[in-house]
């Protein structure tokens, strides 16, 4: 004769440990991604320094042709430039002529607040 054990066991994950894990990942978000999204602002102000230099490059093509730098990036399409580009903010670049002290251009992105004029533009000064 067999005899049959009836076990009432549920299986799965009580409370307590659902809230170590939720706690865990919680502890792990609040620790990365500030890291994350630094990261990500470094490459965005790398990005518009190249962009910057890039412009420069074309400035100087059309200034040896032409004796003179021009009044607008908009001259340098499609001769010296295939477009003008955004920053990486999504924000057109300031080019001015003549530059601040004495420079013979300069050429600004807001940076990323968007705003001319703060401690977090970025210029080829």
């Amino acid at each position: 004769m067999r005899k049959t054990v009836s076990k009432n066991l549920q299986s799965g994950f009580t409370l307590a440990e659902l809230l170590v894990v939720i706690a865990i990942i919680g502890f792990l978000v609040a620790v990365v991604a500030p890291q994350f999204f630094r990261q990500i602002g470094r490459g965005q102000r790398a990005a518009a320094e190249m962009q910057i230099k890039n412009l420069e490059s074309a400035l100087g093509m059309y200034f040896a042709d032409n004796y003179q730098y021009p009044e607008s990036l908009a001259a340098l399409v499609p001769e010296y430039i295939k477009e003008i580009p955004e920053d990486p903010w999504g924000n057109p670049y300031v080019y001015r002529r003549p530059g601040v002290g004495g420079r013979d251009f300069d050429i600004v992105s807001h940076g990323a607040d968007g705003v001319l004029g703060t401690e977090d533009d970025i210029t080829n000064r």
